[in-house]
């Protein structure tokens, strides 16, 4: 068994270095391993692995998650520490708290790149946020929340 799983680990690196699919020996899609058809198939094995997941309310270890989250108390604790030690990892080492690839800016924790994604994504929350109000408006649900209480 080890030397079918070797001489498969062999295959695979072959195909990957000669620019094909790991899986079958197709052209690989740009910035990954596979071809378009398995990178289609692990993709939607693992949507349904995730709705299936959360429609059990189990966090990735299984165990329950919290109310309004996806995680269980204990992966939230482990994957705080992590953002945290990744974070003065990066400021340490004089790096965007984002991406950890560039200097940040001047005055800033963040490099340009990240920064204008950051506002960009900022913006467009807000956006949204304004549309949902408007909507509400318009169909009247806001009125009760304005007008004044007597």
């Amino acid at each position: 068994m080890a030397t079918d799983a070797a001489g498969m680990a062999a295959k695979r690196a072959a195909r990957k270095a000669a620019g094909l699919c790991t899986e079958c020996e197709s052209p690989r899609l740009e910035g990954h391993s596979v071809c378009q058809r398995h990178f289609d198939m692990r993709r939607q094995r693992i949507e349904e692995y995730n709705q299936k997941r959360r429609a059990r309310k189990l966090c990735y270890c299984g165990s329950p998650v919290k109310p309004g989250r996806d995680r269980c108390p204990a992966c939230l604790a482990i994957e705080g520490r992590r953002q945290t030690r990744r974070l003065m990892e990066h400021r340490e080492a004089g790096l965007c708290l984002i991406c950890g690839r560039r200097p940040p800016r001047r005055r800033k924790a963040t490099c340009a790149v990240c920064g204008r994604k950051q506002a960009a994504s900022y913006l467009a929350t807000k956006e949204r946020r304004l549309r949902k109000v408007k909507a509400r408006a318009r169909r009247g649900q806001l009125l009760r929340i304005l007008a004044p209480s007597d």
